[in-house]
């Protein structure tokens, strides 16, 4: 993974030096370079959809790789069509390519499946609803009303998951974060959901899971730092890591990823 991203860090700054170089008017070698640019895209990732990323935002485009989705952990959500035996499993399309390259039968195929990943508790809707909106604007009217339908059931579901968890402060409170994660509150509505979480983490216990939902939900970085020096989590370490790297605070980001969760690798 390293040698991975030292590869696409060196092709981005060539990218840099290739705009330099037609902008001087060598033409030529700037049309050979930014096809060796895209060869190494391809190489790496192995993703047409990524391909044509990096050539429609070319140069910003060669670090797409570096945008984590929000989408984590449904990049290979099985669709219909499955690898054969003799295929790699980093040749199959991801969800990002369905989105921009793949059939209207593959669209939909994936769309149910996504949903039931949701309703069956394996992904999280906030994650699958942001997808499900990609297909919203698809091309396809089917496809569109496939996403539209799917969106609604995962609305439907949490609902009847807040009524069913109103006597558990801790479910109900990541219900209704998932609620709000999916956009579906929002205004004035969204602040009562946000209040009624709140009220409700005042019945949790406060360990890791308190300050990773309280933070979530005011964005008081003052709780991740206070649960970190009382819990010493990896998973607190690595959100506050994050929120210090979102504030410019590149050094102690730096300190808090070493001394909390590079060194509890190590141990483990």
């Amino acid at each position: 993974m390293k040698i991975r991203k030292f590869v696409m860090w060196i092709n981005f700054l060539s990218g840099l030096f290739n705009v330099y170089l037609f902008l001087e008017g060598y033409h030529v070698l700037s049309l050979t370079l930014f096809g060796l640019n895209l060869t190494v895209v391809y190489v790496v990732s192995k993703s047409p959809a990524q391909l044509f990323i990096s050539a429609v935002s070319y140069p910003l485009g060669l670090l797409h790789f570096h945008w984590k989705p929000s989408w984590r952990g449904i990049e290979h959500v099985g669709v219909d069509i499955k690898a054969s035996e003799s295929e790699p499993e980093e040749n199959m399309l991801t969800m990002k390519d369905y989105i921009f390259i793949g059939t209207p039968g593959e669209k939909k195929s994936a769309i149910l499946e996504l949903v039931e990943k949701v309703l069956s508790g394996s992904l999280r809707a906030g994650e699958v609803v942001n997808v499900l909106k990609h297909f919203l604007s698809d091309e396809h009217p089917d496809v569109a009303l496939y996403a539209s339908e799917g969106i609604e059931k995962v609305e439907i579901y949490l609902i009847e998951k807040m009524n069913k968890f109103k006597g558990d402060p801790l479910e109900f409170v990541k219900v209704i974060l998932d609620y709000i994660d999916s956009g579906f509150a929002y205004g004035n509505l969204k602040s009562h959901y946000r209040s009624m979480a709140l009220e409700s983490l005042k019945s949790v216990e406060k360990g890791k899971e308190f300050y990773l939902l309280s933070y979530r939900l005011t964005g008081d970085k003052g709780f991740l730092e206070k649960g970190l020096k009382e819990t010493h989590s990896k998973e607190i370490a690595r959100e506050l890591a994050l929120a210090e790297i979102a504030s410019g605070n590149v050094k102690r980001a730096s300190k808090i990823w070493k001394e909390f969760v590079q060194e509890d690798e190590r141990s483990s």
